[in-house]
């Protein structure tokens, strides 16, 4: 059965789709021809460690619905890192890692494991300054790893996030607003949609290329074509983000005398924290309190 990356088109907890349905679909989004199948849009000039590097954004329509995506590209080669620190910055703990490198976020909260390694239900919690309300995400988070073969020895992996509506089920409710300090407090934002489609890829010149493709409703009363004018610049700002951020948490690994930058508050049971953090317990599980402030996101409000 073809699911549909559509923002309309939410999963819930009655009604799930298959991991593989899902990495279908977005398997055929993000590896459709930029230069045939989208409108090219901005390069944008990055400057991340000492260099810099362009970041290709292109658009489409996609589906009856005729929702706008927006896809950026980037190449990188073995200064900014290697397939596995890419694939375990983002295809590893995928909202934790977010989490600690985008600044709007302020809570990234698992609310549900639907399948252990495969996908999670998690609620992202976004401020975005003064003159906008805080917004809540909360998606379906499903992870495609990557697979090694003599036939296809270039590695590649997917993330896909997808709407979740948790309108139906009153304990996970519950939990969207459970972010705060022991569990407390916290509280659920105006409530938007997104979907998202990363693919890290090995490619035959020894570089990594890395795709993301994203496309949202901000919710409350920003006009969409305000949001949408943003997310091109926005995204290509996350790569400057990412490289940065795993530069330090390089430097943390061997040794190195600056650490790794740290999430805000993030409530996951199961997550490997990858900088010191005090945790406390409670009975929905752990919540890490970071101690320092940094954030993930929707690419849509943050240059609104």
């Amino acid at each position: 059965m073809s699911y549909s990356l559509a923002l309309a088109n939410p999963a819930t907890p009655e009604n799930i789709p298959l991991a593989s349905d899902v990495i279908s679909a977005a398997s055929t989004l993000i590896k459709s021809d930029p230069a045939t199948a989208w409108k090219k849009g901005k390069v944008f000039s990055i400057s991340a460690n000492g260099k810099v590097a362009p970041v290709r954004t292109f658009s489409k329509k996609v589906g009856v619905s005729g929702e706008t995506w927006f896809m950026r590209v980037s190449e990188h080669d073995a200064q900014d890192g290697s397939f596995d620190e890419f694939w375990g910055g983002i295809g590893v703990d995928h909202a934790v890692h977010e989490s600690q490198y985008i600044p709007e976020i302020v809570n990234a909260s698992m609310l549900k494991t639907v399948e252990p390694e495969v996908s999670e239900v998690w609620s992202l919690h976004y401020n975005f300054g003064a003159l906008l309300s805080p917004r809540t995400f909360t998606v379906l988070l499903i992870t495609n790893p990557p697979s090694y073969s003599v036939s296809t020895p270039l590695r590649e992996g997917l993330v896909v996030s997808i709407p979740f509506d948790t309108s139906s089920d009153k304990d996970l409710r519950k939990l969207e607003g459970q972010w705060g300090e022991n569990g407390k407090g916290g509280g659920v934002g105006t409530k938007g949609r997104y979907a998202a489609v990363e693919w890290i890829r090995e490619l035959a010149d020894g570089k990594i290329e890395w795709r993301m493709a994203t496309t949202s409703e901000p919710g409350g009363l920003i006009p969409g074509f305000l949001a949408a004018g943003a997310v091109p610049k926005a995204i290509s700002k996350d790569v400057k983000h990412f490289l940065e951020w795993m530069t330090e948490r390089r430097k943390m690994q061997t040794g190195g005398q600056m650490s790794e930058p740290v999430a805000n508050a993030v409530n996951v049971p199961n997550a490997k924290p990858a900088a010191p953090k005090v945790i406390i317990e409670t009975p929905g599980g752990s919540i890490v309190q970071p101690q320092s402030v940094e954030s993930t996101a929707p690419r849509l409000l943050s240059e609104v």
